[in-house]
């Protein structure tokens, strides 16, 4: 998916998150859809699976950074700046974290 080739396997993938799966199983597929959406040009289906990423799991950076990175593309500093303060957040809430560890 993750090449381009998302149509031959996208119905596969969202059955497997549907039916329930491992959460790093479960990562890599939204990876993989929304770098397969991407590089397809299908904007509105690549947001779409990073939306469902970032709603299951907030503070993951990927998505986000993945999602700035349309917005930046589409000319939208505005949203762009927004999902970047996002990961300078969930990055300094991890630190925090770790340090009480």
């Amino acid at each position: 998916a993750q090449v381009g080739r998302v149509a031959e396997v996208e119905t596969q993938l969202q059955e497997m998150i549907a039916r329930g799966i491992d959460d790093q199983s479960a990562v890599q597929i939204y990876e993989a859809l929304a770098q397969g959406y991407w590089s397809n040009h299908r904007i509105q289906d690549t947001l779409r699976v990073l939306d469902f990423w970032i709603q299951w799991r907030p503070d993951d950076i990927d998505p986000r950074l993945m999602r700035a990175d349309v917005y930046s593309e589409f000319n939208d500093p505005v949203s762009a700046e927004k999902e970047y303060r996002a990961v300078l957040t969930a990055q300094l809430r991890e630190q925090v974290v770790t340090l009480r560890g």
